[in-house]
């Protein structure tokens, strides 16, 4: 029995507008960006 309302106290975040309910419209993304010198390979360079 959950009531449609909610939040923090006055602070006007409400369930949506928090960290967490921010989260529930979003989607993350890993991005990888090649940072060797010269365009190296990296696994190259490790031996």
């Amino acid at each position: 029995n959950e009531a449609s309302f909610g939040g923090y106290k006055q602070s006007g975040f409400g369930r949506e507008l928090g960290a967490n309910g921010l989260l529930e419209y979003t989607q993350s993304k890993h991005i990888c960006i090649d940072k060797t010198p010269g365009g190296v390979p990296l696994v190259s360079a490790w031996f």
